[in-house]
């Protein structure tokens, strides 16, 4: 089972992205929420999570900011950029920092299973 942190500073979207989560319970756990990017770095820290959901502009710290953070932690965390900004620039800067996927709000939720179980399917041919 891949744990899970989403960070983003929209109460409602947190709550949506957790619901789409817990959807695939056989999949993947929440094991925490934050609503910035420096809660969201230290959760990290201390949850060392599979998969970090994130939105991209936040108080404190930025999810580029944070990405590049999670970067320099190691390990094999996987990041989904979630962003109410169409804005090109931060996707190509998300991408090639890393992250997945970068997915606009409001949240598609059949593009956003497909994109779990994209994820699943990646920590599935590590594990072989």
């Amino acid at each position: 089972m891949l744990r899970v942190v989403i960070i983003d500073d929209e109460e409602l979207s947190k709550r949506g992205i957790r619901q789409l989560v817990e959807s695939k319970p056989d999949q993947f756990v929440v094991v925490g929420e934050a609503s910035n990017g420096e809660q969201g770095l230290r959760m990290i820290k201390e949850k060392m999570p599979n998969l970090v959901i994130t939105d991209i502009r936040m108080p404190y710290m930025d999810g580029l900011e944070m990405l590049n953070s999670i970067n320099a932690i190691g390990g094999d965390i996987k990041t989904i950029i979630v962003s109410g900004h169409d804005n090109f620039e931060y996707a190509q800067r998300a991408i090639r920092m890393g992250a997945i996927d970068y997915i606009l709000k409001p949240v598609r939720i059949k593009e956003f299973l497909t994109i779990l179980d994209r994820v699943s399917r990646q920590y599935g041919d590590l594990q072989r």
